[in-house]
């Protein structure tokens, strides 16, 4: 279940990131890499939605990006 404010929780995150780790892991890939790999795509998608997040709540101020 999301936090209030629409954000992941620790206990979602960590699951995700097991889950995609283990999908790399058993498809061949070295664990050490496929955990590197599943981080870097976690913290992406992550980064992502603050982003747009962020742009919902500026644009829902008013105010312009540049």
């Amino acid at each position: 279940m999301p936090n209030p404010d629409g954000t992941r929780t620790r206990n979602e995150i960590r699951s995700a990131l097991i889950k995609r780790w283990m999908e790399k892991w058993e498809s061949g890939m070295d664990k050490h890499d496929a955990l590197t790999e599943a981080s870097l795509e976690m913290r992406n998608e992550i980064q992502t939605e603050g982003a747009v997040k962020m742009a919902e709540v500026l644009r829902a101020l008013g105010i312009k990006e540049h």
